[in-house]
């Protein structure tokens, strides 16, 4: 069994904290490699997080994703402060 993720669903859509998280460092003007280091994950996979979230949402190109996460801002940053319910994500054990 793997772990459970916690989603946050958004205009016909949803994303994952961690998407959440790479979205606003998007909306804050960080490139790929800054976000990387910032979230103590890879270039390539802030790349991936990216696209998916492009696809998910229909935004064709990363300029559109970047209005998009600014637009976005307010909510993201108050879903990514919110505790985590550790008994939601928690293992299946």
């Amino acid at each position: 069994m793997g772990k459970r993720v916690q989603v946050f669903d958004c205009e016909g859509g949803y994303f994952t904290r961690r998407e959440a998280e790479v979205l606003l460092c998007c909306a804050q003007g960080l490139t790929n490699g800054q976000t990387a280091d910032k979230l103590f994950i890879s270039r390539k996979t802030v790349e991936r997080h990216r696209e998916n979230l492009r696809e998910r949402f229909g935004l064709c190109g990363p300029h559109k994703l970047f209005c998009w996460a600014i637009k976005m801002e307010p909510k993201i940053e108050k879903w990514v402060n919110l505790p985590i319910d550790k008994q939601k994500i928690a293992a299946d054990i």
